[in-house]
């Protein structure tokens, strides 16, 4: 059959869907009707193209419903379910200078650059609600509860210090809760450490870490006769 045809998309999204545990009682809630008229052909596959996030999470019922024109009482309709879920957090660390070569006396900051994770849902411009937790250990230390975790910083009194942690006090937070953070090289000991960025958003986390040695550096004397 073939012949000019009236399209209609309807999609309808479930009320509190987007809730982990849906009532009886939701029902669907009407959100976006669209219609167009085409030539169809006995091969014509009919599509329609969501742009990237414009709907929001929850359970969508999509339907499309066809009527012929020049055909008196034909029609026919298809329809189905879909469900938008979170997509997992996108967390990078980049580190100022590189990771290899890292050396106490020669640099006195290594700086954390996380302003390159994102959330797939939304835009990559769109930092919005994006939490940065930042921790910072020795090597084969663990930071247990990190609800629990004091922030570290260094020690004005060498005396304070228990030899753990970056600072000497311990595996901890960094006192940064943006996408940037810096540890001061030259009050840590030449050891290896871990890094750990814990990114989050509404209830959603990820996390991303990685090692380095803070490596000593080999001085010289310079005498002038």
């Amino acid at each position: 059959m073939e012949g000019m045809a009236h399209i209609t998309w309807k999609i309808a999204k479930l009320r509190n869907s987007n809730k982990r545990n849906l009532g009886r009682k939701s029902t669907f809630k009407p959100t976006t009707i669209a219609m167009e008229d085409i030539y169809l052909v006995n091969t014509t596959v009919i599509q329609k193209e969501i742009v990237n996030h414009t709907l929001k999470y929850g359970v969508y019922y999509i339907e499309v419903m066809v009527i012929m024109k020049n055909v008196r009482d034909c029609l026919n309709y298809n329809y189905g379910f879909l469900r938008i879920k979170e997509s997992p957090l996108q967390p990078f660390i980049s580190t100022d200078p590189p990771l290899g070569s890292i050396l106490k006396g020669y640099h006195k900051y290594l700086t954390l650059d996380a302003s390159s994770s994102f959330d797939p849902d939304v835009p990559k411009f769109n930092k919005s609600g994006l939490r940065y937790t930042w921790l910072c250990a020795r090597k084969g230390e663990r930071f247990g509860n990190i609800a629990l975790l004091p922030i570290v910083t260094p020690q004005a009194d060498s005396k304070d210090s228990d030899g753990r942690g970056c600072y000497g006090t311990g595996p901890g937070k960094l006192d940064s809760t943006g996408p940037n953070a810096k540890l001061l090289l030259d009050q840590m000991e030449p050891k290896s450490y871990v890094i750990k960025l814990i990114l989050g958003k509404d209830e959603r986390e990820e996390n991303v870490s990685f090692e380095f040695e803070l490596k000593p550096s080999n001085g010289f004397v310079l005498e002038i006769r």
